[in-house]
């Protein structure tokens, strides 16, 4: 049986606890590649980006950040929309805090995607933020085990 390769992508905005984040991803995937990525501009150093300690070869990949003039939801065209979030569209479009919020989860899945395209030819992507927190007991590898 042929061992799948797992590629885990940490993206986004560096918040939480990004060094316990590297850790519980190394503990949960130790045999995939672990690739990280942050927007410009940071509040850090880009030449010493992070003060994390890293295992030789891993890096904070930085991008630019994507400037998003429109809007996940508001601006979908009426059929593509699914019915689950036909009542939730206008909730999220009337409150500032939504519309920040689900603006945010674009940019997230556009990290993802550079990720993706950066690093091809794994079989399967795990995609994270940086203020994830897995339980201690949790079992990630029934999820990427052929």
């Amino acid at each position: 049986m042929r061992e799948i390769s797992v590629a885990v992508c940490v993206s986004g905005e560096i918040r939480g606890n990004p060094q316990k984040t590297f850790e519980q991803m190394r503990k949960f995937f130790p045999n995939a590649r672990h690739l990280y990525c942050t927007w410009l501009p940071v509040d850090f150093d880009p030449e010493n980006p992070t003060p994390l300690e890293l295992p030789e070869g891993e890096d904070v990949g930085l991008h630019d950040r994507p400037i998003i003039n429109y809007h996940p939801y508001g601006d979908m065209m009426a059929y593509a929309r699914c019915a689950r979030l036909e009542d939730k569209i206008p909730k999220f479009m009337a409150d500032p805090k939504e519309v920040e919020r689900t603006s945010h989860q674009t940019k997230q899945i556009i990290a993802h995607a550079n990720m993706v395209r950066d690093n091809p030819g794994y079989d399967v992507y795990v995609r994270s933020r940086w203020d994830i927190k897995i339980r201690d007991n949790a079992d990630m590898m029934k999820y990427v085990e052929d």
